[in-house]
């Protein structure tokens, strides 16, 4: 627990000496996240499947393909 505390002020500080806002950094990640992920359920859900039916080779797959695909977004 106080690992990973002390690693999210690491984080935080090295933003601000990179001059990144975290909070605005740390969102913007959550979205491009949740874009990836709704992909793959989407292209998951269109095979008839659900999530906990595919191996993870597969999801990981999918995951690279929304990276490509979802890149301008």
């Amino acid at each position: 627990h106080e690992e990973v505390g002390d690693l999210l002020l690491v984080a935080v500080n090295l933003a601000r000496h990179l001059k990144v806002n975290p909070e605005i950094a740390l969102r913007d990640a959550t979205k491009k996240f949740t874009r990836r992920f709704n992909y793959i359920e989407k292209q998951v859900a269109a095979s008839g499947r659900q999530l906990r039916d595919c191996e993870l080779a597969e999801l990981d797959g999918l995951w690279n393909r929304a990276k490509r695909e979802l890149k301008q977004v």
